[in-house]
C-alpha cells in the first residue's frame, strides 16, 4: 500500500514514490498535478506521513497515473538487470582460447539468417554452446563474415549486417541484453558509422555499440533488397 505526506507548512498530498520516508535522503514524491519531485526529508511534516489506497478520492488521477508508471518502469528495469546477469552468467561458462588454444567446439551455422532468426540462434549459442567462445570457425581468417542478416536503420532503409566468427560470448551477451532491454528484436534499428554498425533502441533512448562486438555493414542480396 502507498503512502502520502504532506510538505512543512501546506496542506496538499505528495504521493511517495517508496513505501514511507527515508529519512537524510531526498524522496521520490508526485505532487497533485503526477509531477515527480525529488524532495528532501526535511522538508516533509514526517508525524502525518500515513498509508493510503491508490483508489482513494484524496488523491488525484494525475498523481495514481504517474505512481503506477514509475513502478512499471521499476519492475521494467529489475527484470532487464536480472536478465543481463542471467547471459552474462552463461558467458561466464565460455572458456577463452586463443591460437593453437582452439580445439573448435559447437559454432553457429554460417549463413544467412533474417534478424529475429539471428538474435535467437546468438541466444541459444550463448545458453547451450558453453564449449566454445566465438560464434564461428575462424580457421586461418578471424575476420571472416559469419551471420549475416539486415535490420531497418533509424531512417527505415534496410541495412545489411555481418557478425564475424570472431566474436567472444561476453560481447553477445552485452548485446542481447540490449535488445531485450529495447523490448526485443523488433524494437532495433541500426545506424551506419562507416562501416561499423550502432544499434539504437527504436525509441531513440537506448544505443549500443562495442569495439568487441565485431559486426559491419554489408552489401544487400538482390533477394533483401
Amino acid at each position: 500500500m502507498p503512502f502520502v505526506a504532506r510538505l512543512k507548512g501546506r496542506s496538499e498530498l505528495f504521493l511517495l514514490a517508496e513505501p514511507g520516508l527515508l529519512e537524510g535522503a531526498a524522496n521520490t514524491a508526485f505532487n497533485p498535478a503526477g509531477r515527480c519531485l525529488e524532495i528532501a526529508y526535511e522538508r516533509f511534516a514526517a508525524e502525518l506521513e500515513e498509508e493510503i489506497e491508490l483508489d482513494s478520492g484524496d488523491l488525484t488521477a494525475e498523481q495514481r497515473a504517474a505512481f503506477t508508471e514509475y513502478w512499471q518502469e521499476m519492475e521494467a528495469k529489475a527484470r532487464r538487470r536480472q536478465t543481463a546477469e542471467v547471459l552474462q552468467a552463461h558467458a561466464s561458462k565460455h572458456p577463452v582460447r586463443y591460437d593453437a588454444e582452439r580445439r573448435g567446439g559447437v559454432f553457429l551455422r554460417e549463413d544467412t539468417y533474417p534478424w529475429a532468426d539471428a538474435i535467437a540462434r546468438l541466444d541459444e549459442w550463448l545458453r547451450h554452446a558453453a564449449d566454445e567462445d566465438v560464434i564461428g570457425d575462424i580457421g586461418t581468417y578471424a575476420r571472416k563474415a559469419w551471420i549475416k542478416t539486415s535490420l531497418p536503420g533509424r531512417d527505415g532503409e534496410l541495412i545489411g549486417l555481418q557478425i564475424n566468427a570472431d566474436t567472444r560470448a561476453e560481447p553477445v551477451a552485452r548485446f542481447l541484453a540490449f535488445v531485450d532491454g529495447c523490448g526485443g528484436y523488433a524494437s532495433v534499428r541500426a545506424e551506419r558509422t562507416g562501416r561499423e554498425i550502432i544499434f539504437w533502441s527504436a525509441d531513440g533512448t537506448e544505443h549500443f555499440g562495442s569495439t568487441d562486438f565485431y559486426c559491419y555493414e554489408r552489401p544487400l542480396t538482390r533477394c533483401e533488397r
